[in-house]
Formats: structure tokens, C-alpha cells, sequence
């Protein structure tokens, strides 16, 4: 229960030579690559963190890496329902003074913090602006909205010249106008999945799924179609298991 639950990897300090990174219970930790394999760099983060993403948010040249807290200790008075952090890279690396942390109670962000969202607990990341700058989508798999129960949800963070910012930062569920269904307790979205290139780059569309949709159990996938204003959810589908060849729980 002590081994590695995550890896990303990405070029942080732009050497042409991929770096990992290793996310498990006895820390976060950043290798650089080399001719003689990986080296330890740092510890990024305080936690347990469930995801992480990188991509060059601010278009410097050097990968920076977000992780997400979704599980909050006792200890941890960051934020009650998970937030992530970005650590921009540099010349040597990930840089560790150069960060930001982003949560629910973040001016800019949409909602407020509220214990046990599990915001963080899915991340990534991809230019669905058209922008040219990478931006960051955040799943929160427990998110209550109204009178729905963890119902989940997603935020777009975008990216620019100085990094990740909350200007023009965007909340997706199924009660946004144009996506499929709607709200509704115990319907958990695992967040986003991956940003997919389903038109042509360097514009990304982004695809999230949930885990269960009352009483079957199956990853059913949303795809958010972005535009060149905003990954607006104008142009989202939906797969049910039928179209997707997955089963629920209780088919056979």
C-alpha cells in the first residue's frame, strides 16, 4: 500500500530528455531524465495526491506539473474538498517557489469549498481555446449541486503567458445548458478523462465520465466539444454502454 498509484511524465527543465514523475503514499517525487536514467530532483506537494497532469501552461519551453489533493487529511488546512497545485518548471527543473494552488474558495473559481468534493481527483490538461496555450480541466467526483448529491463535476482553468489563471474559469456538469441528462444524486463524474484532439490541433475537445449512474456500474463517457471562445458544453454527446461495449454490473 506503500508503492506508486501515479506517473506522468514531461520535460521540465526542456533537455530534450523526459522526466517522471512518481505519486505514492510516502510522497511525490520528480525525476529528471538522463543518459544514466532517472534522478531524484524533489518532492513536489504535501499528501496524499490521487492525479496529476503536466503540460507547458504558460508556453516557456519547460513542462510545469499539476497534482490534485482529493483525499484532505486531518492535517492539511488547505481546502476542505481537495484542490490542486502547479509547479512551473525551469532550467533545473520543477521549480518548488514557483507555484499556485487552486481550490474551490480560490477568487475566480466557481462554488465554494465544501468537504469530502474529492475536487483533484482527476486532471488534465490541453488547449481547447485555440489559444496555443494548454489549459487544465479538474474532476470532482463527489460535488453536490443544488439538491443532487455528489453529482460531480468538472473546471476549466486556463492557461496563458503567466501560468494557469482563473480568469474565464469554467464549471461543467450534467445541469449546463447542452449537456446530455441532467443533475442527480449519486451520479458521480470520475471527472475528465484525457483531452482528445477530435478536430484539428491544436483545438482539443475533452471527454469525462462517470463511474456509476444509479443502480449500473460503467464508465460512460461525455464528450465536451470546445470552440474557439471556451470548451463550452455546445456540441457535448454522451455514449451510453450500448454504443461503447461496456456492460453494467448487472448485464451478463
Amino acid at each position: 500500500m506503500h508503492g506508486a498509484h501515479e506517473l506522468a511524465a514531461g520535460d521540465f527543465n526542456n533537455d530534450q530528455v523526459a522526466d517522471l514523475v512518481v505519486l505514492s503514499a510516502q510522497g511525490n517525487l520528480v525525476y529528471l531524465g538522463s543518459s544514466a536514467g532517472p534522478t531524484l530532483q524533489t518532492e513536489v506537494g504535501t499528501g496524499y495526491a490521487g492525479a496529476a497532469t503536466v503540460a507547458d501552461f504558460d508556453l516557456d519551453g519547460h513542462d510545469d506539473l499539476v497534482i490534485g489533493n482529493d483525499f484532505i487529511s486531518v492535517t492539511d488546512q488547505t481546502a476542505r474538498g481537495g484542490y490542486v497545485t502547479v509547479f512551473y518548471g525551469g532550467a533545473e527543473g520543477i521549480d518548488t517557489t514557483r507555484s499556485r494552488v487552486f481550490h474551490q474558495d480560490t477568487e475566480g473559481v466557481p462554488g465554494s469549498d465544501e468537504s469530502d468534493d474529492s475536487l483533484g481527483g482527476a486532471l488534465t490538461a490541453g488547449d481547447v481555446t485555440g489559444d496555443g496555450y494548454p489549459d487544465l480541466a479538474i474532476g470532482a467526483v463527489f460535488e453536490s449541486i443544488g439538491s443532487a448529491t455528489h453529482t460531480g463535476n468538472v473546471w476549466v482553468l486556463r492557461g496563458g503567458a503567466s501560468g494557469l489563471t482563473t480568469s474565464g474559469a469554467q464549471s461543467v456538469n450534467q445541469g449546463t445548458p447542452g449537456v446530455p441528462g441532467g443533475n442527480e444524486s449519486c451520479r458521480a463524474p470520475e471527472g475528465p478523462g484525457r483531452a482528445h484532439r477530435m478536430k484539428t490541433p491544436p483545438i482539443c475537445d475533452i471527454s469525462a465520465g462517470r463511474g456509476r449512474d444509479h443502480e449500473t456500474y460503467f464508465f460512460l463517457p461525455w464528450f465536451l466539444t470546445a470552440s474557439i471562445a471556451a470548451a463550452a458544453a455546445s456540441g457535448s454527446r454522451y455514449v451510453p454502454p450500448g454504443l461503447s461495449g461496456l456492460k453494467s454490473a448487472s448485464s451478463s
